[in-house]
């Protein structure tokens, strides 16, 4: 079983506590570096910094600060080298990255150039390539020009005292400069989406690490990044921070797919932010700033933080919150029809599907990398599917597949079982299958294979915000999230896309299934 834990549960004190914030100046600077292939990239980086005087109404709306004014340079200031979202610009956060640098940080930001609508999978490559490039050449341009006669950066930077930081995409940047690059004591990373091309791996992270997290995202299941601080080694300190009221929008503002409910719905803007500058800025202070400021225990409603401390065992943490929403009557099957499965295929050209002799359920896919599945008669909130289960001729890109809370095709949680290498998975399908990736990831490990051609016994729990599945009676993983609070099961067989046996077509034989409604 996935153990998902964290210690003890705190929340930073209130921002009033900060110091006296100082005037905040703005600059764009120009940085060329070469790629790993030798060709030249060119990127501009946002440069967010204390400044030493700012005329009245000289600040910008849009970046929050004041163009072409001198920095106060009392004393060298720590760096935070932060990475925006995929298809965003740092100027999109610009209510927190001023923040910080009126707390005393110099914030650099640079424009990683994403492609700017669906990318290609080339684009994408290339994309996750260089972002981390971007990310280390910004730390050395801002380093090399510390020396210079640069009006915003002349001995600005104390180079011993560095973070990473970023959201969504930035987040998953962050860690892999974080990883790479030593000089980054730490980590602040606000819905980080480390589900790419290439998977940020948690048991590489071993400095101070934030997590901020809003348990209504719609982009990054809040379960995902449970899962990533779970998986840290225990050698350094890793913070969560848990907004239940909030989803995707660590930004300046919400947009319509940030978040399981509308915008309207949420905590209000204004105080996410707030709640983002002081953690974020407390967070900062403590592992890089070398202030007093720093975090502490106290309360507030919004939001909780979570401190696993270095060297310290984890516990359980609490599931995420029940939506607070109504949902139509629940519609169950009646007693004669609740194992009553559809007696034909709804897509024969994608599979076959029916009852064969002794009540066996066949479904076979009729062409490689594919899936069918059969839907169960009746809709609910809280129940528990199982099944017996036979791929009739495994291979290790195939799999089993069960859904709860199906809302249509493409809008439900999977709990999927490939057999010949144990891997298991919960996946949140999202309702956009036409997006790069449909679905998020909240779990995937590995267990033990079964023989070849063993029978077993799947299940799939789906009770309140806990989402659990189990082989032959034993937990393989468990989850929590709270985007879908109803719809129906279904079972499926598939191949996985561009697996290795596309000679072999997956089939699969199922019997006594069972809904236990409840717990």
């Amino acid at each position: 079983m996935l153990a998902i834990g964290l210690i003890a549960c705190s929340i930073v004190k209130s921002q009033s506590s900060s110091p006296e914030p100082l005037p905040v100046g703005f600059a764009i600077r120009t940085l060329t570096y070469s790629l790993p292939d030798g060709s030249p990239r060119t990127i501009t980086i946002d440069i967010w910094y204390p400044a030493r005087h700012v005329p009245a109404a000289a600040t910008d709306t849009a970046t929050q600060g004041s163009a072409g004014v001198a920095a106060n340079s009392d004393s060298p200031r720590p760096l935070v080298v932060f990475s925006h979202g995929n298809g965003a610009t740092p100027t999109a956060y610009s209510r927190i990255l001023s923040y910080f640098a009126s707390q005393g940080y110099v914030v650099a930001a640079p424009e990683h150039q994403d492609c700017p609508s669906r990318c290609s999978q080339a684009q994408y490559t290339a994309e996750i390539t260089r972002r981390p490039l971007d990310v280390e050449s910004t730390l050395e341009y801002i380093l090399s020009v510390n020396s210079s006669q640069d009006d915003a950066l002349h001995n600005q930077i104390d180079a011993s005292r560095v973070a990473a930081a970023g959201q969504s995409f930035g987040g998953w940047t962050a860690v892999q400069a974080l990883r790479a690059d030593t000089r980054f004591r730490a980590a602040l990373l606000m819905n980080p989406a480390m589900e790419q091309q290439i998977p940020a791996d948690p048991t590489q992270v071993a400095r101070p690490v934030l997590i901020m997290s809003g348990e209504l995202d719609a982009q990054v299941p809040f379960a995902a990044s449970e899962d990533f601080l779970a998986r840290m080694p225990s050698t350094s300190d890793r913070w969560l921070l848990v907004v239940p009221n909030a989803g995707h929008e660590f930004s300046n503002s919400c947009f319509s797919t940030a978040a399981t409910l509308t915008c309207a719905s949420l905590l209000a803007q204004d105080r996410l932010i707030n709640i983002v500058q002081s953690v974020g800025t407390q967070f900062l202070d403590t592992y890089v700033g070398g202030s007093s400021n720093a975090l502490d225990e106290a309360t507030a409603p919004e939001y909780t933080l979570i401190h696993a401390p270095a060297g310290q065992p984890t516990r359980p943490l609490p599931t995420a919150a029940a939506l607070n929403v109504t949902t139509a009557p629940i519609a169950t099957a009646s007693p004669a029809q609740a194992l009553q499965l559809p007696t034909a295929s709804l897509d024969p050209a994608r599979f076959s599907a029916g009852y064969v002799a002794n009540g066996v359920y066949d479904i076979a896919i009729e062409h490689s990398f594919v899936q069918g599945e059969a839907l169960v008669p009746g809709t609910y909130v809280d129940a528990t599917l199982s099944v017996d289960a036979q791929l009739l001729q495994p291979r290790d890109d195939q799999y089993v597949q069960l859904a709860c809370r199906a809302r249509n095709p493409t809008t439900e949680y999977r709990f999927g079982f490939r057999p010949s290498t144990g891997e298991v998975w919960i996946n949140r399908w999202n309702g956009r299958p036409q997006a790069a990736l449909p679905y998020a990831t909240l779990v995937h490990v590995s267990t033990s294979p079964l023989p070849d051609g063993a029978s077993f016994r799947i299940s799939l729990g789906c009770v309140g915000t806990r989402l659990t599945g189990t082989i032959n009676g034993g937990t393989v993983v468990s989850a929590s999230d709270n985007s879908l609070p109803s719809g129906q099961f279904w079972i499926a067989a598939g191949e996985t896309p561009g697996g290795s046996h596309p000679d072999v077509l997956a089939e699969a034989h199922f019997t006594n299934l069972t809904v236990t409604p409840g717990s």
